[in-house]
């Protein structure tokens, strides 16, 4: 199956399925009136934004409640307190109305047909986990390069070996979604949801487009690759795989990632 090969959604048509896209938000004044801005400006019209900012002390509430007034499908959910990550896109899931569920960071950005091109997908396949290609920005949006190519599909053995599935680029039914949640905060808490929904599907269905502007910032959890490989070991004990293997995984992801990198240095 080729990814060009995906119908695009015909001109006039309106969707139906309501798509609820859950995005937590700490102290990230700068950057999510942009992310905001890129799900308000999607083809895919019918969707809900559940912003919910976790305690932040900078103004990310105001710029929240600001898009909030000017768009009724934007709505402000702030935590009574800091819950951290998972917990507060827990708390989205938990809120969604949506027959499925989508994720983008406060810092990241999608581009405008994103949304459009994995429904057609998803329909296309009968997929209920869907996710894309990414491309790399700085602080000040400034393009860094890309992540590595990615195949039309993964499966749970080749995620085993190495993520490539950006949080902020997944679209998952909620049927696929079933009761699994995020579990833990640190760098690889998507890691371990996505291999556990994985368990149960043949495969999770990709674009190989660059339709997420995914964003890195000096001193972030993605930047700390010493920190990312320890806690991609500790997934893979939390899935009661033996140690030597865990440890073979960590070492997979270690090689690839290096990999990556020199292909965003070339792009």
């Amino acid at each position: 199956m080729k990814n060009e090969e995906i119908m695009r959604p015909q001109a006039g048509r309106q969707p139906v399925e309501l798509v609820s896209i859950i995005m937590p938000c700490y102290n990230a004044e700068a950057f999510v009136g942009e992310a905001i801005a890129s799900v308000v400006h999607q083809t895919w019209q019918n969707w809900e934004l559940l912003v919910i900012d976790d305690g932040s002390r900078d103004a990310s509430l105001q710029v929240v409640s600001e898009w909030a007034r000017k768009d009724s499908r934007v709505q402000s959910l702030p935590n009574p307190q800091n819950m951290g990550v998972s917990k507060t896109r827990n708390r989205g899931i938990g809120l969604a109305k949506g027959q499925w569920i989508a994720f983008l960071d406060s810092d990241d950005v999608w581009e405008e047909d994103k949304l459009a091109r994995q429904m057609a997908l998803a329909t296309k396949e009968g997929a209920g986990f869907l996710f894309t290609a990414c491309s790399i920005i700085d602080q000040h949006g400034k393009h860094l390069g890309a992540m590595a190519p990615i195949s039309d599909k993964v499966t749970f053995a080749q995620l085993q070996k190495w993520n490539r599935i950006t949080c902020s680029s997944v679209l998952l039914g909620k049927e696929a979604l079933g009761s699994l949640r995020f579990e833990h905060d640190d760098s690889r808490e998507d890691y371990l949801l996505w291999l556990r929904v994985l368990k149960s599907l043949d495969a999770a269905y990709a674009l190989n487009e660059h339709l997420v502007r995914y964003r890195v910032l000096s001193g972030s959890r993605s930047a700390n690759k010493v920190k990312m490989l320890r806690d991609t070991y500790r997934v893979h004990r939390h899935l009661d795989t033996n140690p030597v293997l865990s440890a073979l995984f960590t070492l997979s992801h270690f090689f690839n990632a290096f990999r990556n990198k020199y292909r965003q240095v070339q792009a």
